[in-house]
């Protein structure tokens, strides 16, 4: 085995456990409330908007990184990925930190949308982020991944 081979199969294995650590602490995360523990602590009500245009920056920057790798700019493929994990650090560390000194806001709406909501806004996330570890293993070992 050579060593781009070594090294790329340390990546895969780093990748694929922080895909199942991440959503599992976050999923802990969120069962703690400071302020339900008895934490003087100020809901932090500004963040949303702050971290939902994060979100955005890290949507267009995934983007640019594909557009660019296709284009062969190799360098500006990884600095525009190393950004986006940036902006992916930084969203999650200000989700937790609302969901932590705030108090969850619950949908009142009646019938069918309630449940439509519910999946559509709670499980399909909990779906996508447990499929992380198997869409890594394809993205490594697809034509994706070659164009390194």
């Amino acid at each position: 085995m050579n060593t781009n081979e070594s090294t790329e199969k340390k990546y895969k294995r780093g990748i694929t456990i922080l895909s199942i650590v991440i959503p599992v602490a976050v999923a802990a995360l969120f069962g703690i409330n400071l302020r339900a523990l008895g934490f003087d602590v100020e809901p932090l009500s500004f963040l949303p908007p702050i971290y939902a245009t994060i979100n955005g920056i890290t949507a267009i920057l995934l983007v640019s990184a594909v557009i660019a790798i296709k284009k062969g700019q190799k360098n500006l493929h990884e600095k525009l990925n190393t950004l986006a994990i940036v902006c992916s650090v930084l969203f999650l560390v200000m989700y937790v930190a609302y969901h932590m000194t705030s108090d969850s806001t619950s949908f009142g709406g009646e019938g069918i949308i309630k449940y439509f909501l519910l999946f559509h806004f709670n499980h399909s996330h909990s779906i996508i982020n447990s499929s992380n570890p198997f869409c890594t293993n394809y993205i490594n070992e697809s034509k994706i991944w070659k164009i390194y």
